[in-house]
């Protein structure tokens, strides 16, 4: 099993209305950054859930919560430069924007060509995903799928209140799913992963 870290860069500041900003600890899933994240607590897979604005500037989403995002490539410079990490990207967007959104096929191929330039220029990442988040679809296919995917976020659902007010109850929550999927393949993403 790999650990790695569920909505992997929502500790940073949320960028969208004031009244969801108040609210932004539902959309966060972790605590530290990236670089902690991987020197810190050896997580080696990442999962970016991006979109890409109308300025074709790459950001941060996980669901209603954007988050500023500095610069994507300078993510991707340190995760290459260290090596051995694997990224896991996929297209935010839920079932309501891509029926209703009139530039959903434009996004699409400015996301497709941001896949495809990352999978040349980073040859000491490994990239997976390249769906798109509401229903898994993939947009580009990275060729890298060696694993299965879960998410504690989907293991928890039960718990999602619960998880968000009480910290270490994610913290027992992260033991337990480490422990029930020790001896397997698959990739296992956490929250919070500075509570493990």
């Amino acid at each position: 099993m790999k650990i790695g870290s569920n909505n992997s860069l929502t500790y940073l500041k949320p960028s969208c209305s004031w009244w969801l900003k108040i609210f932004s600890f539902f959309g966060k899933r972790q605590e530290v950054d990236y670089i902690d994240q991987y020197i810190l607590y050896g997580i080696r897979v990442f999962d970016f859930r991006l979109y890409i604005d109308k300025y074709d500037r790459i950001g941060v989403k996980n669901r209603l919560y954007k988050y500023s995002l500095f610069s994507f490539y300078e993510i991707l410079n340190f995760l290459n430069r260290k090596g051995g990490a694997t990224v896991i990207i996929s297209l935010d967007v839920s079932k309501n924007e891509y029926l209703m959104n009139t530039n959903m096929g434009k996004i699409i191929e400015k996301f497709v060509e941001k896949c495809r330039i990352i999978s040349t220029i980073y040859e000491h990442i490994t990239f997976c995903g390249g769906y798109r988040q509401f229903d898994k679809k993939v947009m580009y296919n990275f060729r890298n799928e060696d694993s299965d995917i879960i998410c504690a976020e989907d293991l928890s659902r039960k718990y999602k209140l619960i998880s968000i007010f009480c910290p270490s109850l994610l913290r027992k929550m992260n033991k337990r799913y480490i422990e029930q999927y020790k001896d397997s393949n698959d990739i296992l993403l956490l929250n919070y992963i500075d509570k493990i």
